[in-house]
């Protein structure tokens, strides 16, 4: 919905006053006991655990929330919805997250512009990763050394990480090089709308959209984003044998594959497999992927984190590598046991995409156990829902914090 900003640094300058100012006022006034900032993506939108969670805990009385935006266009979008959103740099915002007791972010510690004086930080992070991060991403010897000022400036303010289960507390703790003791395994709160999202009603809503009849069947085309240039599919050869055999297993299933790029790196579509049974979703109506996700019955991915919320929905998964050993190269390995992790067949050639779509389609799925063991490695099976386990986590440290 609305374009990313690009230019950190000048961002970081306009911040320094702020983080100035908010520590002063922090060492003067004490802090309000059940105040809480939430922020995500930098301050440039309502995405992400700090949204699913900011949505529980407003609802509670006992709880003083705020969402701070740091893009006013987004903040003039959502304050209609939510009266309790705030624009960083205004003189309320500043009174507000200064004298707040605990912050939920994202991305980063700098999401929010404030001095942490006095207060809890509590990173959500945004996704279980695959590819590599952080500490555990290979690069130049300039690019080591931003990870250590990074660790300096923002992962060790952190005072709590999410987590899902032990195994990824052990990966997010090799990517900011944290002790384990700072990760509490409570899950991440928007995984609760995939658990107990209306699916049929997303399915219905999107349909209608698209202008689509009820027995479509929808495939979600969803990869990661790359930092070199790529296209959809990214396959050497378009052979019209091949070519002609994708457009007639889409026909003859009467499935339609919606394509949702990463919000970072837009993509094309190679001119041979465009038609009306494949949708460029960047253009459309409905563009939360989380909405299309619970829309679909099957994914299609690379080597993005979202094949971890198609295990929540369970859905039958082909993954597309075509570029996997240049992807390795400039990346570095993966940070997980990919081969494992991605459940579902991999694909290198449209001859192969389209064997293993027909398959899909027809209704052989030969990954059931699979997705169930990588499920259970990814989220402790609780029986519960992550926003009130949270909530009840963040309770707590406000009690302490009074006392």
């Amino acid at each position: 919905m609305f374009e990313k900003k690009t230019n950190t640094l000048l961002s970081y300058i306009k911040t320094l006053p702020y983080f100035l100012l908010s520590g002063i006022i922090a060492m003067i006034f004490s802090p309000q006991k059940n105040r809480i900032i939430f922020c995500s993506n930098s301050g440039e939108g309502l995405t992400g655990n700090a949204k699913f969670l900011f949505e529980y805990m407003r609802k509670d009385a006992r709880y003083e929330c705020h969402y701070l935006f740091r893009v006013r266009r987004v903040y003039e979008h959502y304050k209609q919805s939510y009266p309790d959103a705030i624009y960083a740099y205004s003189w309320r915002a500043l009174w507000l997250a200064a004298r707040a007791r605990i912050f939920v972010v994202t991305h980063s510690r700098l999401d929010v512009p404030v001095s942490l004086f006095r207060k809890v930080c509590i990173q959500t992070w945004h996704g279980i990763p695959i590819k590599p991060l952080g500490f555990l991403k290979h690069g130049t010897l300039r690019k080591k050394i931003r990870n250590h000022v990074y660790k300096w400036i923002d992962y060790d303010l952190s005072n709590y990480y999410l987590s899902s289960s032990r195994y990824v507390s052990q990966l997010l703790a090799g990517v900011f090089r944290q002790p384990l003791e700072k990760f509490i395994e409570a899950g991440f709160p928007r995984d609760d709308a995939l658990m107990q999202g209306d699916r049929a009603a997303i399915r219905r809503k999107v349909i209608r959209s698209l202008g689509l009849d009820e027995s479509a069947k929808l495939v979600l085309y969803a990869p990661t984003w790359r930092d070199y240039e790529f296209e959809y599919f990214g396959f050497p050869h378009y052979d019209p044998q091949q070519v002609a055999e994708f457009h007639a297993t889409l026909q003859d299933n009467n499935a339609y594959l919606l394509l949702k790029s990463h919000r970072n790196a837009p993509l094309q579509l190679p001119e041979e497999l465009k038609s009306k049974r494949v949708i460029d979703m960047d253009l459309g109506e409905i563009d939360d992927v989380q909405e299309l996700l619970m829309a679909s019955e099957y994914l299609i991915t690379d080597y993005s984190s979202i094949c971890f919320d198609g295990l929540i929905l369970d859905l039958p998964m082909v993954f597309v590598v075509s570029d996997r050993e240049r992807y390795e190269n400039r990346s570095g390995p993966f940070c997980c046991d990919y081969d494992l992790m991605a459940t579902g067949p991999k694909v290198s050639t449209l001859d192969g995409f389209n064997l293993e779509l027909r398959k899909m389609l027809s209704g052989n799925d030969t990954h059931v156990s699979q997705r169930r063991f990588v499920s259970e490695l990814l989220r402790s099976p609780q029986g519960e829902l992550s926003c009130p386990r949270v909530a009840r986590f963040i309770g707590t440290l406000l009690q302490k914090s009074s006392e």
